[in-house]
C-alpha cells in the first residue's frame, strides 16, 4: 500500500477536518520547532493520539510490504527468531521467560520491517501482547524549514510517530531530525529541496533528514577519599634522682591516606530507530538522509586520594629533647577514571519515492555540528594523588589513577532508497 497522505488518514481513522491547514513555518516558530506528543515539550501543531489494533495495520502504516521482498525488489535482511511454539499461544505475560520477550520484539521488528511470512507463527503472540498501540499522528498542508530553525519530531515516550504533509519545502541547510525513541513514519506528497549551489543542488552531501540516537549519560566522579589519621604520640619520658629512666619516645608514623574510589562508567549512547521516509509524488533537488545513534557518555573523574597522616608528636618529659615527631604517612592513590560509553547505533531507514528528472533521494552523512553523534564517551581522568603527610620526614604522595579507556563508536544506520541500500 503506497504511503500517501490519503491512504494515511484511512489508516488512522482520521479525516480531512483533523489536516492542520496553517502552514507552519520554523523560521517563525519561538523556540525549538517540535512536533512531538511529549507532555513536557510545547508542539507547534497538536498530536492526534490513535489506536492500532493488530500488527498487520501496524505493517501498512509504518513498514515494508512483503511485496517488496517477493519480487526481489529488496533483498530479505532481519534476523528472525526462531519458530514460536504453538504451546506458547495461551501464555499470559507475566508467564514468559526473557528470552521468549526478546523473541516477540525481535520478530515484531522483522514483520513489520521484513518479510511478515518469515516470522508468521509470532502474528497472534505479537497482536495480544503487543496491540493494540497508541500511535501519535501530525497531518498538516504545508511546512517550510529554515536552517537555523530545524523541524524536530519527538515521540512520548513509546509511541510510535506518523508525520504526514502535503508539501514540505526545505531552504538551504535545513534539516529535519528524528529524535523518536520508536519508530516513525515521515510522508510528504512533494518535497522540494533548496539547494546552496548555482544549479540547484546541495553544495556538499550532508544529511537534510537525520534519524538520531540520545546520548548516553556522563559517569558520575568518583568519591574524594578522607585523609590518614595523625600519629600517635611518643611515650612520655619518665625521670628518677639519677636523670632519665625512660626517654622521651619518638612520635608515631602518620597513617596512609585513603585511595579514591573510581569514576563511574559513561552510559551507552542510545541507537537510532527505524524510520519509513517517503514522497508519494514529486522530490525536487537533492535530498540526504542519514542515522547514528547518541553518542556514548563520558567516564567520570577518578576520585582525590587522601593526604597522609601527620606525623604523631614526639613524647614529653625526660629526653624530649632528642625524641623526634613521627614520619608523615603516605598519601592516598587516586581512583581510576571511568570508562566512556560506546556510542549508539544508527538504524535502518527505508525511502520510497518515484525517480524523476527533478530531485533525487540519496544517503548521507552526518553534518559537521553532529559528528560527535555516534561516537564514544572519553574516559574519565584519573584521581590526583594524595600528598604525603607532614613530620620528622615527609611522607610519600600517592599514585594518581589511570584515565578510563574511551568507548567505541557505533555503527551508522543503512540507508534503503527504493529497495536498495546505499552508501554515503
Amino acid at each position: 500500500m503506497e504511503k500517501t497522505q490519503e491512504n494515511l488518514l484511512k489508516l488512522l481513522g482520521l479525516k480531512e477536518v483533523h489536516v492542520t491547514q496553517d502552514l507552519l513555518h520554523t523560521g517563525k516558530v519561538p523556540g525549538m520547532a517540535y512536533l512531538s506528543a511529549h507532555p513536557a515539550i510545547t508542539s507547534v501543531h497538536t498530536p492526534h493520539t490513535v489506536k492500532i489494533d493488530n500488527v498487520d495495520d501496524y505493517k501498512k502504516l509504518m513498514g515494508n510490504p512483503d511485496e517488496v521482498f517477493d519480487t526481489g525488489k529488496m533483498a530479505e535482511h532481519h534476523a528472525c527468531p526462531v519458530p514460536w511454539p504453538e504451546r506458547k499461544n495461551g501464555l499470559l505475560a507475566s508467564d514468559l521467560c526473557e528470552k521468549d520477550k526478546s523473541d516477540i520484539k525481535k520478530a515484531l521488528k522483522a514483520y513489520v520491517y521484513g518479510n511478515s511470512k518469515k516470522v508468521a507463527s509470532y502474528r497472534n503472540v505479537i497482536n495480544r501482547m503487543m496491540f493494540p498501540m497508541m500511535v501519535s499522528a501530525f497531518t498538516g498542508k504545508d511546512i517550510v524549514v529554515t536552517k537555523d530553525n530545524p523541524l524536530i519530531i519527538k515521540s512520548s515516550g513509546d509511541k510510535p510517530v506518523v508525520v504526514s504533509y502535503e508539501k514540505v519545502t526545505m531552504e538551504p541547510g535545513a534539516k529535519i531530525l528524528n529524535e523518536a525513541t520508536t519508530q516513525a513514519t515521515i510522508q510528504f506528497d512533494d518535497m522540494v529541496v533548496k539547494g546552496e549551489g548555482s544549479d540547484g543542488t546541495a553544495s556538499d552531501d550532508s544529511g537534510n533528514v537525520l534519524s538520531l540516537g540520545g546520548d548516553g549519560g556522563d559517569g558520575g566522579k568518583g568519591g574524594d577519599s578522607s585523609n590518614g589519621d595523625t600519629g600517635s604520640t611518643g611515650s612520655k619520658g619518665e625521670s628518677n634522682k639519677n636523670g632519665c629512666s625512660k626517654n622521651a619516645g619518638d612520635g608515631g608514623t602518620g597513617g596512609t591516606g585513603h585511595d579514591g574510589t573510581a569514576g563511574k562508567d559513561g552510559a551507552i549512547g542510545g541507537d537510532a530507530n527505524e524510520v519509513y521516509f517517503t514522497v508519494t509524488k514529486d522530490v525536487t533537488g537533492t535530498v540526504y538522509v542519514a542515522s547514528v545513534g547518541g553518542k556514548g557518555g563520558n567516564g567520570g573523574k577518578g576520585g582525590n586520594g587522601g593526604e597522609g597522616g601527620t606525623g604523631g608528636s614526639a613524647g614529653s618529659g625526660c629526653g624530649s629533647s632528642s625524641a623526634h615527631q613521627g614520619d608523615g604517612g603516605k598519601g592516598g592513590n587516586g581512583g581510576d577514571g571511568g570508562n566512556g560509553g560506546k556510542g549508539g547505533n544508527g538504524k535502518d531507514v527505508y525511502i520510497t519515492y518515484k525517480e524523476a528528472p527533478t530531485g533525487v533521494i540519496k544517503a548521507g552523512v552526518v553534518p559537521s555540528e553532529y559528528l560527535y553523534k555516534g561516537k564514544g564517551g572519553d574516559g574519565g581522568d584519573g584521581g590526583d594523588a594524595g600528598d604525603g603527610g607532614s613530620g620528622y620526614h615527609r611522607g610519600g604522595g600517592g599514585s594518581a589513577g589511570t584515565a578510563g579507556s574511551g568507548g567505541t563508536g557505533g555503527t551508522p544506520g543503512t540507508i534503503y532508497v527504493n529497495g536498495q541500500p546505499k552508501s554515503s
